[in-house]
């Protein structure tokens, strides 16, 4: 029976590049998202390795019936969890003054919350097991943040965090949990995405200019390392944290 990985926010972005990356290699996909259509065209592209559960992992109640529906899946070839990427998330740009208590909770209640509460309701799964891999997408800004980012950049810090302090407390059950930093990527996620054509064409080339290597991410190579870490032969990384953005944390 092949492996099986669930991944959050698998509609599009980096989510989608990662699903369709395992599932090219064979995997089993447990796709989670808030919109049905597009993790429903996922699945239908892949009807036999693919199963689409809409599902907004910040919602308490969307979580309770991720593990009722986990714990009763009727097709046993999505039961051996073995990969859990923690994908999901939202960006904003406020400056810290116009910020307030509810911009911050917002921020880390999908960002930082939302994983954790998931992770904790896979985990058992793997233990199960005794082997698997988490991989938390965080930011470089995480570890290197800048003007007017202040909430967001806090919860990608403390997915890095969390990361370490899971990798120790899983390394007795052979579960491994590493992190993975992009830099800017051409996903849905930023704001320019809602531009017209010519100005969204405009701004992307100026955000190229700031890039040491002269352009921006493309999905598919976070997807490529998010892959890796769960692969063979990635057995002896834990903990690790990993930059993948065309050197713009230098």
């Amino acid at each position: 029976m092949n492996p099986c990985a669930i991944i959050t926010g698998a509609g599009s972005g980096i989510g989608a590049a990662t699903a369709e990356k395992f599932l090219a290699q064979g995997y089993q996909v447990i796709l989670l998202g808030r919109r049905p259509e597009p993790l429903k065209a996922i699945e239908k592209n892949f009807p036999t390795q693919a199963l689409a559960i809409p599902c907004d992992i910040s919602s308490e109640i969307d979580l309770k019936n991720l593990f009722s529906s986990l714990k009763n899946l009727k097709d046993q070839s999505f039961s051996q969890i073995e990969f859990l990427i923690n994908n999901a998330g939202i960006y904003e740009q406020k400056s810290f003054l116009d910020s307030h208590h509810e911009d911050f909770l917002k921020i880390f209640e999908v960002n930082f919350f939302a994983s954790v509460n998931l992770t904790r309701l896979i985990l058992p799964f793997l233990i199960q097991n005794k082997k698997g891999a988490v991989i938390n997408i965080s930011s470089t800004l995480g570890e290197r943040p800048v003007a007017k980012t202040s909430a967001y950049s806090a919860s990608k810090a403390a997915m890095i965090n969390l990361t370490k302090s899971l990798a120790l407390e899983m390394a007795p059950y052979q579960i491994r949990v590493n992190c993975i930093c992009p830099g800017l990527v051409d996903t849905p996620i930023h704001s320019f995405y809602e531009q017209k054509d010519e100005l969204q064409k405009e701004t992307k080339a100026q955000m190229q200019s700031f890039q040491p290597l002269g352009r921006i991410g493309r999905p598919e190579e976070i997807a490529h390392h998010i892959f890796q870490l769960c692969a063979p032969g990635s057995e002896w990384t834990t903990g690790s944290v990993l930059d993948v953005d065309g050197g713009i944390h230098l």
